[in-house]
């Protein structure tokens, strides 16, 4: 932790279910609090610009796919069972590969 401890502490941002195990394993390693708060405090001022500016500009091209999905509404279940189908194609890959 002390050698990639600024890395992990802004990579955690970004990962779920890591947010919890990277603060915990910073207190067991004895890495520095203050060092800590300012990392974190930092990495989630980039996350916040991050999500916040990609969902601002990238808001305009989604509303336009909504409205398109709903002039033609047949492409919403061509969509889901092709999610659907794609996922248990991946699977039954994965488990005959064992």
């Amino acid at each position: 932790m002390r050698k990639y401890g600024v890395l992990a502490i802004f990579i955690q941002k970004f990962l779920y279910g890591v947010k919890t195990l990277v603060p915990i394993s910073m207190s067991l390693a004895k890495y520095d609090f203050k060092k800590f708060i300012f990392f974190n405090i930092f990495a989630s001022i980039l996350f916040i610009l991050t999500i916040g500016l990609s969902a601002y500009y990238s808001s305009e091209a989604i509303i336009a796919m909504f409205s398109y999905i709903k002039e033609n509404p047949w492409i919403a279940p061509v969509v889901l069972f092709s999610i659907i189908g794609l996922v248990w194609f991946t699977m039954e890959r994965l488990t005959k590969k064992k």
